[in-house]
């Protein structure tokens, strides 16, 4: 049970970091809204995401399964928190363009494949 909660503490960490690396790489420097709280390069919503999906992937063998469970909880999650930071701070958290409006595929794929590999990772190593 430690070794999960601890898994699970890790894969938020690294996704929100790596989170905010995407943003910075897609944003080139633009300010939609604050990427960091404190001093700290971390964007939550990429961390939280990725946990949902791990502790999913714990209960779910098959690996193409996984991969569209994964998809399944991270699409509408982008999707749901666009709409509630934009009726929390009365402003467009983040606004792909040349996308649908709270959803970007680039970065869906990315953040996926990068969750699904992670997930297997721990998951293959049966902690």
């Amino acid at each position: 049970m430690i070794e999960k909660i601890v898994i699970c503490i890790t894969i938020f960490i690294i996704f929100s970091f790596i989170g905010f690396i995407v943003e910075q790489i897609n944003d080139r420097g633009k300010e939609h809204y604050s990427h960091i709280i404190g001093n700290i390069p971390f964007l939550p919503i990429y961390g939280i995401g990725a946990v949902f999906a791990f502790l999913l992937s714990l209960y779910i063998e098959s690996p193409y399964l996984q991969l569209l469970i994964i998809t399944m909880i991270i699409v509408p999650f982008e999707y749901i928190s666009g709409i509630l930071c934009n009726n929390i701070y009365k402003k467009e958290c983040w606004d792909y363009k040349n996308s649908l409006k709270y959803i970007d595929i680039p970065h869906t794929i990315v953040f996926v494949g990068s969750t699904f590999i992670l997930t297997r990772f721990f998951v293959l190593l049966n902690l």
